[in-house]
């Protein structure tokens, strides 16, 4: 599978050529994702914000809020990353997870390829995906288009092969030191296979033992729970606490504080976007105020722990 050697722009440099548009404040670059503003590189690198400033990138983005890492600590927060920056030995994960590991390295092959070859052979994969999730695939020309415009972003993608069949894929963000997790794609048949260990270790192996660099698996997640991160954390992964910050636009701030002491209210209601959307707005907020309370402060006096 050919891997072409053209220079890859870094993530915001490709985000502006695609015409959106980024914010700057407190040192780095910000983009809106669902309404939020969010840092363009989302690792767990500390970020000072000033009142001031924050309030400045929401009226010129007019995002409902922002959400952005503070100081690491030891101890629990409520908000962590996950990440792995180095990779246990084989024999030292549980037998259970072993005899996993080992039958993905039986059935599958996992490679890294160019956007262009999934654009070619992926979407079977990537229909199958979104179906048992209930969603609805985009048609085979929008997808073939969405990935070969991916050619000089920052972006790897790997697949896993089973039989020479397409069982699964990711697509990887790297950030200097870090490579960020942008999402996974597997037909659901495969998942027997083990698919996921065989391309979790392939990729600790390839980025932190070769590389040198830091997975990152994105942050806790407030809309569903998921047994993924538990599965990453026994294959090696950890997580990086750290304080959790938020700003709001004024009348969200209102909105919030209304709707806060109902929120075990909404418990109950369906799960219909609107309502899924506010419950994580609360439950971010729950994990701030959980923290404001505490007034946790970053171990060392320079930032917090070593990543």
């Amino acid at each position: 599978m050919f891997l072409g050697t053209a220079s890859r722009t870094g993530l915001a440099e490709y985000l502006r050529a695609r015409g959106q548009r980024l914010y700057s404040g407190g040192g780095i670059e910000w983009r809106l994702y669902n309404h939020h503003l969010v840092p363009v590189n989302d690792v767990p690198v500390s970020v000072e914000l000033p009142k001031k400033e924050a309030a400045r990138l929401l009226h010129e983005s007019r995002a409902l809020l922002l959400r952005y890492p503070g100081p690491t600590t030891n101890e629990p927060t409520g908000w962590y990353y996950v990440v792995c920056d180095s990779v246990p030995d084989l024999e030292a994960l549980g037998k259970r997870d072993r005899r996993h590991v080992r039958i993905g390295y039986e059935r599958c092959s996992v490679q890294r390829v160019e956007p262009g070859w999934l654009a070619e052979r992926g979407y079977s994969c990537y229909a199958a995906a979104m179906s048992s999730r209930g969603l609805r695939p985009g048609h085979e020309w929008a997808w073939s288009e969405y990935m070969l415009n991916k050619a000089k972003g920052p972006f790897e993608y790997w697949v896993v092969l089973v039989a020479g069949e397409l069982a699964a894929y990711c697509e990887r963000i790297i950030c200097g030191e870090w490579v960020h997790h942008s999402y996974l794609h597997y037909h659901p048949e495969h998942l027997r296979n083990r698919i996921v260990f065989a391309l979790t270790r392939n990729l600790q192996e390839e980025y932190v033992l070769k590389r040198g660099m830091k997975l990152v698996n994105g942050t806790r997640t407030v809309l569903h729970d998921t047994s993924y991160n538990d599965v990453l954390q026994r294959l090696g992964f950890r997580l990086v606490h750290c304080q959790l910050g938020i700003a709001y636009r004024p009348q969200v701030a209102l909105a919030v504080a209304f709707a806060y002491p109902l929120r075990e209210l909404l418990a109950w209601l369906p799960r219909v976007p609107g309502v899924a959307a506010t419950r994580a707005v609360l439950t971010l907020e729950g994990i701030r105020r959980s923290q404001h309370r505490l007034r946790r402060e970053p171990v060392s006096g320079g930032g917090g722990t070593k990543l």
